[in-house]
Order: C-alpha cells, then structure tokens, then sequence
C-alpha cells in the first residue's frame, strides 16, 4: 500500500509513563518508514491501540523524556527496530506535516 492511500483515521495514542502517569502521548494517523530496498512497512496498527511495541525503555525526567518503540519481527531482514523520539522539556509540541503538492 502506498503512502498516498493510507487512510486519515486517528489511532489511540501510544504513551510513556511516569510511574502510573502518562507522561509522553504520541499521536498519528500514518506512522510509516521506507527501507534501503525501498520497501514500505507501515508501523502504524503495530505501534497504536495494541500491544505490539515495547515502550518500556522510554523514560520521563524533569528536563527531557525520551519515547522509545522497539519493535520485533517486522518481516523479512527485518529482525528488530527501535526507534527513539528525545523531547527535551518543558515544551508542548503539535506537528501537523502536511502532503505537498
């Protein structure tokens, strides 16, 4: 499926916590990355509303948070991935990246 014909639904957020409280929220409607081989592997139903992505290495401090997925078992050459998001704090951050063109 190509990036084009991803749909616009709105997942459940995936979050850190800070002991028992959310402390980083991540939201997106297409979560996605291209290989080397140029082969595109939607991490979007893996890492939203479901139990698929390990966020258990993130951590939240008074001046930065780091947010980490760590995937396994994607698919073909594609043994694990961890993909880490450094914020550093305080700071309330909205990014709406829009298709060009």
């Amino acid at each position: 499926m190509s990036a084009e014909m991803q749909d616009n639904r709105l997942y459940a957020p995936v979050y850190a916590l800070n002991g028992t409280q959310p402390c980083i929220l991540f939201y997106a409607t297409n979560f996605s990355l291209i290989t080397k081989k140029g082969d595109l592997v939607d991490l979007s139903n893996l890492t939203f509303g479901s139990s698929n992505v390990d966020t258990s290495s993130s951590e939240c401090l008074p001046t930065n948070a780091t947010l980490s997925l760590q995937y396994t078992n994607l698919g073909p050459g594609i043994n694990s991935l961890e993909i880490s998001l450094n914020i550093t704090l305080p700071v309330a951050v909205i990014v709406d990246i829009q298709k060009q063109g």
